[in-house]
Order: C-alpha cells, then sequence, then structure tokens
C-alpha cells in the first residue's frame, strides 16, 4: 500500500495490540499506529509502542507513531468530556509528553486548543528534550475553527476532531466545517488529518457500509492528508479487516485524485 496518497493512521488497543496482527495491518495500508493517552497506563502503551516497532521491524514496513494527549478532559457516565477548569497541559499530560520524547515518538497530537498560544506551550514544555515530535492541533472547539490561521502558523498539522466539533456546531455544519479546515491548511501548506467515525460500523461489522465509503472519499478528495481509524481498531472485532478496507477505499480515490491533491504527513 505505499502507493497510497494518504497515511492511514489506526490506534492501538487490545484488539491489536499483538505483534502478529500489528504485521497484517502494516501490509493492509496502515502507516501511522496512534496511541491514545486518554485510555490505558503509561505500562500499557508501553508494550504497544514495542509491538509496533516489532512488527513494522518483521513486516519490513516503516510505521510512524502517533501519542493523542488526553488533555483536560473529566470522566462521565458516558465517556469524557472538556473541562474548561482544567489547564489544557495537566500533570498526566506532561509525564506522556516526557515518555513520548524519551520513546522518541513521531507526533503529538494536543486535543482542545483554542489558538497558537496553547500549541507553543506544548511545545515549549518540551523545547528541553533531545527528541522533539511534530506537534498536530486537534481542533474540535469553536475557538479553534476561528483560529486556524494562527494555529497553522505554529502547528506541524492539524486534525478534524469531529465528535467534539458535533457538541460545538449543528451536525449538518460539521462537513463544512471539515472543508473549511482542509481547504485552508492546504493554503498553508500543512497537513490536515480527518477522524471520528469513519467506519465505525466496522467495530462490529466485517465490511463498512456505503455511507462510510463515501464519507472516507469525501475527506481525500477535499485534499485530507490522513485518515483515522479509532475504535474499529483499538476495541473493534475486525482490526485488520478495517484498515484493508480504508486503504482499498482510499486507493480509488487517490487514484482519481493524485497525491498532488494533498499535503505530505
Amino acid at each position: 500500500m505505499s502507493t497510497l496518497c494518504v497515511q492511514i493512521i489506526a490506534t492501538i488497543g487490545p484488539a491489536s495490540a499483538k505483534k502478529e496482527v500489528l504485521v497484517e495491518m502494516a501490509k493492509g495500508g496502515m502507516t501511522i499506529a496512534r496511541l491514545n493517552f486518554s485510555w490505558g497506563t503509561r505500562e500499557e502503551h508501553h508494550t504497544y509502542l514495542h509491538a509496533i516497532r516489532a512488527a513494522s521491524k518483521e513486516a519490513a514496513i516503516p510505521i510512524r507513531i502517533l501519542a493523542a494527549l488526553k488533555g483536560p478532559r473529566m470522566q462521565t457516565d458516558s465517556g469524557h468530556t472538556f473541562d474548561k477548569n482544567m489547564p489544557l497541559l495537566t500533570d498526566e499530560d506532561k509525564e506522556m509528553l516526557l515518555f513520548a520524547c524519551t520513546e522518541g515518538i513521531d507526533f503529538i497530537s494536543v486535543p482542545f486548543i483554542k489558538n497558537a498560544k496553547d500549541i507553543e506551550t506544548v511545545r515549549a514544555f518540551i523545547t528541553p528534550n533531545a527528541h522533539k515530535p511534530a506537534m498536530i492541533a486537534k481542533i474540535e472547539r469553536r475557538e479553534a475553527v476561528e483560529n486556524l490561521e494562527e494555529i497553522l502558523v505554529v502547528a506541524d498539522a492539524v486534525l478534524v476532531g469531529r465528535g467534539d466539533l458535533g457538541s460545538a456546531y449543528p451536525l449538518g455544519e460539521i462537513p463544512f466545517i471539515q472543508d473549511e479546515i482542509i481547504a485552508t491548511s492546504r493554503t498553508a501548506g500543512k497537513p490536515a488529518i480527518v477522524a471520528t467515525e469513519m467506519l465505525l460500523s466496522m467495530i462490529e461489522k466485517d465490511r463498512p457500509t456505503r455511507a462510510e465509503a463515501t464519507d472516507i472519499v469525501h475527506a481525500l478528495v477535499s485534499g485530507a492528508s490522513g485518515i483515522v481509524l479509532s475504535e474499529e481498531s483499538a476495541v473493534g472485532k475486525h482490526p485488520t479487516l478495517a484498515v484493508k478496507a480504508m486503504a482499498d477505499i482510499a486507493a480509488v480515490a487517490c487514484e482519481r485524485t493524485g497525491a498532488s491533491a494533498r499535503t505530505a504527513l
């Protein structure tokens, strides 16, 4: 799948943590493995990290690693929600950032930012460390959408966090906001990644829906540089099939649009 014009980013979790599964995911098209620091312990993520690198070596396929910070989230009965009373960079995030730098992780995804200063705050924290991961600004608040141009000056890439954007805007607005974020990012010469429920049905099913295929193609035709599997690959029943399905759909869009339609991640 090295000819794909887009990065397939798959979240690693209990369903995909074994080396043999990760090898098949790499062969199926996964190019970036995502560690979601909102869940699990440092020890678990350390285990995932080493399994990813062992799988990359066995498959002879480069796999870069993206770590997603938890950020100012509060646990609720239905999951997590943004807590405006917490600092952008919590003590837990600082610990995991140091872990990411020590382990040579390639990308850090920073959630719930509102402006360029938030990215600079995170970058300043890791400056003393020898390894400096690329900074991905997660766009999921109204303030981040409104301040997107200044964020793009300091961030290395942006990620369209459609889950929390769906709480900030009417659902019908989300596709238009997604397109605007991608277009603005392309103008700035920065990659844009699209996430949230791209193949949600494949948590249970062994094939995607037509609507999910349309969603993926729309993101790529718009110029997205990366697309993300979350629960589908972390806890779903078919992580390898989900990666292959996403890569197969993306291959059609890449053939139609070409690599020139997007910025390399």
